[in-house]
């Protein structure tokens, strides 16, 4: 009944809430025009009836159309689609249910900040899951880009901690997107987290993660494979041969005893041959470059 939520609302989804609208108007118009039409043509009974029908579908379309709006951007709105009461290990409540139910309050009576100093006092302490992901979609809310890189920075040691490496590259990529230099502190997990990202599907991430990884980590031993792993995904994924033979030329000179470079042989054997099948003229060579 307050409009100021209406415009809340609207300010939040944007002009998709407006096409949303314009869409329900014509479906309100074509269900007079169906009414109308159904009058004409049909005994007064059975157009009752059509009428009826036609009235509650286009009532129940518009519920849907305007149900999917608020789930597409439940983000935006500081919604969650799941239940209201987090499940945790065998159906238990999340042990931080508590602070969950009073920032969703919170969020309900639009102070969407109070709930994230809520969370954010909670976390200094430690959190669950739950309340660290909740936290950061607030965050988003207010496209607070600093707040969840900082947090990011604090919460990934915890995911890794937790055995969690595929939610910890799913927020690795997220804060990639707010900051390009972000990246784990640590050497291994550097190489967990590229490793996982190259086996699923990810080579980008995979190579955005090895970027400069001599420079950070110059003793660490996992430099071979992880630029083995680089000049792989340059080959096999990114039709980057060129790129990948001067980088394994470089393994090669750099690190000829390192226990990889039967690998390393191999996939520079690999790339040679397709840069010769594709007619490609190898770059004559020339100074090698880092890794």
């Amino acid at each position: 009944l307050n409009p100021a939520k209406w415009v809340g609302i609207v300010s939040r989804i944007g002009w998709p809430y407006l096409a949303a609208a314009g869409l329900c108007l014509v479906v309100f118009s074509s269900q007079r025009y169906a009414a109308g039409f159904a009058g004409t043509f049909l005994p007064m009974f059975f157009a009752i009836i059509v009428a009826a029908i036609v009235s509650n579908y286009a009532l129940v379309l518009t519920f849907h159309l305007l149900g999917y709006l608020v789930y597409q951007y439940h983000d935006e709105l500081g919604f969650d689609p799941q239940n209201e009461r987090v499940a945790g290990p065998l159906g238990q409540p999340d042990p931080d249910q508590e602070i969950l139910d009073e920032t969703a309050e919170l969020v309900r009576d639009g102070d969407p900040d109070g709930a994230i100093q809520v969370l954010r006092n909670h976390l200094n302490r430690g959190g669950t899951e739950a309340v660290h992901t909740q936290y950061r979609k607030l965050l988003r809310l207010k496209n607070d880009k600093e707040a969840l890189l900082k947090h990011g920075k604090a919460y990934l040691p915890v995911l890794l901690a937790w055995n969690k490496p595929r939610e910890a590259l799913r927020l690795v990529d997220e804060c990639q997107a707010l900051d390009a230099g972000f990246a784990p502190p640590k050497a291994g997990q550097v190489t967990d987290l590229a490793r996982l990202a190259a086996n699923s599907g990810q080579p980008q991430l995979a190579l955005r993660l090895l970027s400069g990884f001599h420079q950070r980590f110059p003793k660490s031993p996992d430099i071979v494979e992880n630029y083995l792993r680089v000049a792989t995904l340059m080959h096999e994924r990114l039709n980057q041969d060129e790129k990948a033979r001067q980088l394994l030329l470089s393994l090669k000179t750099r690190y000829p005893d390192n226990p990889l470079m039967p690998q390393v042989e191999a996939c520079l054997a690999s790339v040679e041959r397709m840069l010769a099948a594709t007619g490609t003229q190898a770059a004559q060579p020339g100074p090698t470059p880092a890794p």
